[in-house]
Formats: C-alpha cells, structure tokens, sequence
C-alpha cells in the first residue's frame, strides 16, 4: 500500500531517491493501493505530476485509489488524472459512509 501524503513528503526529502525507487518499482507490481489521494496538501502541482505519471504507467493494472474527493473534484484540479483513473475500463466508484471518527 502507498500512502501518498507519505510518498510526497519522502519525495521532497532526503529521502527522495529512495521513495523515487518505490514509485518506479510500483509502475510495475501486479496491484497498488493508493491511500489518501491527493491529502498532501499540494499547492505547487508536484503531487499532481508524480501521479499522472505513476497512472500513466499502471494502464491496464490494477490500481485501488481512495480519497475523500468525488471525481468532479478531481476533475477541477487536473483532468489527465481524472481521465487516468477511468480510461480503459476502469471504474471510479464513489462510497458514501460515516467518516471513521464519527462511528
């Protein structure tokens, strides 16, 4: 599992090469979990380039992205990504629920 606010900090570290490595590995792996989608606080569209690559590469994979935004959402801050996450078959599946806190 990826959390992504914890790859983008380990990018912007001295810990980059290695995070970079993870990412690049991940291209490939048969299924990625990407958690917390674009909960990185982003502002400088860094985030949102790394992703667009990294969907770019899992074309045909399996790829479970969660976040708290709906694909409108999305949509606003950059298209390409919301076109990665349902071209080719895919499916973006909004769920509605409690958040975790208020159980």
């Amino acid at each position: 599992m990826i959390v992504w606010p914890e790859i983008m900090l380990g990018l912007r570290s001295s810990r980059g090469y290695a995070t970079n490595d993870l990412l690049s590995a991940a291209a490939d792996w048969k299924a990625v979990f990407l958690d917390e989608l674009k909960a990185d606080g982003d502002t400088t569209g860094y985030s949102t380039g790394v992703l667009a690559n990294l969907l770019s590469a899992r074309t045909g994979k399996w790829t479970l992205i969660t976040t708290n935004l709906t694909l409108g959402h999305i949509e606003r801050f950059d298209a390409r990504i919301a076109s990665r996450m349902i071209r080719a078959g895919s499916r973006f599946v909004q769920m509605q629920g409690k958040r975790y806190c208020e159980r």
